[in-house]
């Protein structure tokens, strides 16, 4: 079984140690955290495993070469020395996707070109005809990435961003992202221990990463197209093993998980979304006020994605975080209640935070607030 003795794998500001502990409950052996990624090592079946599992993931990269370039004809010259006949055939198409920051390489998609260029003449003047570029279906997707001087080429293991989870089919406006709000439910420890409610759930993100945490579902488990399954040293034995044995563990969960949003077209994006996940069966969406919602369920984990100011005046928002206040203090004592919002919410709803976490939604600057009520 081949090793890995460097896997780089990407996730959203600080989400590190979330994806860390992930990574080791996978399987892996965690060599550093950097900034938005963690670098690890592991087996085939690890890797398997990780890109099947693992919610905070963005992408994950394995790297293939790694040089010092100071213009665009030495990096020609450095990636066509490069054996891409161990990555890719001539039947395979291919796709690059270049991150540039240097003074040296001033376009990106220049750069993309010329170690495109690189890799179709070595293997044209090898065995006579090239591989295609195929950006839309690819078969083998290849990242570019130079710092000043410093040239890496990863091969991506999925092919497109981890947080397309197949199940979305309806989104409302500024729709949490998946592997956010993934970490959010984790950075909670909620894992199906307790009653969960997300009460402003607008596409039903959060109760539907929720809901997969809970019953154990892996989130990419109804993908069906990864691009390591296009590797050459892909082994469809030990991927079978590893997904077979991660369906096995697929259970129910033991409390209610419910989602619910005074908005009409919300309460409709949410309902296609579980059902496009199949959970309709688990997750309790409902229409109405957090303010009117009676918790008949007691201590219970409450994750809050309020509107923003794009959404709210200035004036609505303190009235909303007084009324948020009066709500979750005389309805939902015992229970823990997290907050994402650009907002101070301790002083505005008054009650004192646990912990406050950093975080980035989309663009905007947000904190996760824990509430203890």
């Amino acid at each position: 079984m081949k090793y890995y003795k460097e896997l780089v794998i990407k996730t959203l500001y600080n989400l590190e140690p979330i994806l860390e502990k992930e990574i080791i409950e996978n399987g892996g052996t965690v060599i550093k955290k950097g900034k938005r990624l963690v670098v690890c090592e592991g087996n085939q079946a690890f890797l398997y495993k990780a890109i099947l599992n693992l919610r905070t993931a963005l992408r994950i990269l394995v790297p293939i070469a790694s040089f010092k370039a100071y213009d665009t004809d030495e990096l020609y010259q450095k990636a066509y020395k490069i054996d891409w006949s161990k990555y890719l055939t001539p039947r395979q198409t291919f796709a690059i996707d270049s991150v540039v920051n240097s003074p040296i390489f001033t376009h990106s998609q220049y750069a993309g070109l010329k170690l495109k260029d690189a890799l179709v003449d070595k293997i044209r003047d090898e065995v006579g005809t090239r591989p295609s570029v195929n950006t839309r279906i690819t078969d083998i997707k290849i990242h570019l990435h130079i710092s000043n001087k410093n040239v890496n080429i990863y091969l991506d293991a999925s092919g497109f961003s981890l947080n397309q989870r197949k199940y979305r089919a309806y989104s409302g406006p500024a729709p949490l992202n998946e592997v956010l709000a993934a970490g959010i439910v984790l950075k909670s420890g909620y894992k199906g221990q307790l009653p969960f409610y997300d009460p402003m759930c607008g596409s039903a993100t959060l109760g539907i990463e929720a809901a997969m945490i809970a019953t154990k579902t892996p989130p990419h488990i109804r993908q069906d197209r990864f691009c390591l399954q296009y590797w050459n040293d892909y082994d469809a034995k030990i991927w079978n093993e590893v997904k077979n044995e991660l369906e096995k563990n697929i259970c129910s969960p033991s409390h209610i998980i419910r989602s619910s949003d005074k908005d009409f077209r919300a309460y409709k994006a949410s309902n296609a979304n579980v059902m496009s996940a199949y959970l309709d069966e688990i997750i309790e969406i409902s229409k109405g006020d957090f303010d009117k919602f009676e918790n008949e369920e007691g201590k219970s984990i409450v994750i809050l994605n309020p509107p923003y100011d794009e959404r709210l005046t200035l004036i609505d928002i303190d009235r909303f975080y007084r009324q948020l206040s009066k709500t979750l203090q005389s309805n939902w004592q015992g229970s823990t209640v997290w907050v994402i919002s650009p907002h101070d919410v301790e002083s505005k709803t008054g009650i004192a935070c646990l912990s406050k976490t950093a975080l980035k939604n989309g663009e905007i600057d947000c904190n996760l607030f824990e509430l203890k009520i």
